[in-house]
């Protein structure tokens, strides 16, 4: 399970870069796995994390990977996250994750895989 001040950083409402920083830091996912569930460069990520806010759409899918991550920390230490997240998924028609949630919709799947993973439905 994630740290109680991870989980204090993720469920408030915060900027996107607090966001990103606490998912880089205390969950341990890297500049270019936020690159990939969000869509973006590295670069954009970077700008992301030094102040610069996301537009509207890429704001959301920061919010969607912080939703998942989240969820998933009720069950899950952050190294075990980031494995799930990085890892291809039989729910998922064998797609990675991370890969999903770029896409447009992705975030209702990654959220019903993960939750099929909280209630014990698949590991």
């Amino acid at each position: 399970m994630i740290s109680p001040a991870a989980r204090k950083e993720l469920e408030t409402h915060r900027t996107a870069q607090t966001v990103l920083i606490t998912l880089r830091d205390q969950i341990g996912l890297s500049e270019r796995d936020i690159a990939r569930g969000t869509g973006v460069h590295v670069r954009s990520v970077r700008r992301w994390l030094h102040g610069t806010a996301p537009n509207h759409e890429k704001a959301e899918r920061v919010d969607d990977l912080r939703t998942v991550v989240t969820d998933l920390g009720q069950v899950l230490p952050p190294e075990s996250i980031v494995a799930w997240l990085r890892n291809r998924n039989p729910l998922l028609d064998r797609r990675r994750p991370l890969d999903v949630l770029a896409e447009p919709g992705g975030f209702d799947l990654v959220a019903v895989a993960a939750e099929a993973l909280l209630t014990g439905d698949y590991v």
